[in-house]
């Protein structure tokens, strides 16, 4: 940092404090976290039955209508009418038919059934927080070994 003006000084020193704050919380939570991960007990059949619905596919679904030509704004529209629709009748979202589902948009076909078969379709998500199948260690080490070639 040589030859900074003298007025930049201040300023490099004010961002220091927030740094340390978020360093001091951080650890703090950690130290929550180690207390309570020994003790944390899953509920395993009651997480499976949470992990079943169907609601939470519905960026899925979403996505699926701008795959089929459909702007995300409208997309996201549908999806929710659709879902506000699931609701006020007490029926799942993938209980919903493919008729039915046409109401809400043309673009919903045969093939919108393949966004509820979540064993399929989580290694198939286009988002960056999807689950991915893992690479293999062939891949993975000569990618690791080669990277200053992207560069």
């Amino acid at each position: 940092m040589k030859a900074l003006p003298s007025s930049y000084n201040r300023d490099i020193q004010e961002d220091k404090k927030a740094l340390f704050d978020s360093v001091e919380t951080i650890q703090s939570a950690l130290e929550v976290f180690a207390a309570m991960l020994p003790e944390l007990k899953i509920n395993r059949k009651r997480m499976e039955n949470a992990a079943r619905d169907s609601s939470l596919l519905a960026t899925d679904l979403a996505e699926y209508l701008v795959k089929k030509g459909t702007p995300f704004r409208e997309a996201h529209q549908i999806v929710g009418e659709l879902v506000v629709h699931s609701i006020a009748k007490s029926v799942p979202l993938d209980q919903i038919a493919v008729a039915e589902m046409k109401k809400f948009s043309p673009h919903f076909d045969d093939d919108v059934a393949k966004i509820f078969d979540v064993p399929a379709i989580r290694w198939h998500s286009d988002a960056l927080s999807a689950l991915r199948r893992p690479r293999t260690s062939r891949r993975r080490s000569s990618a690791g070994a080669n990277w200053w070639r992207n560069l």
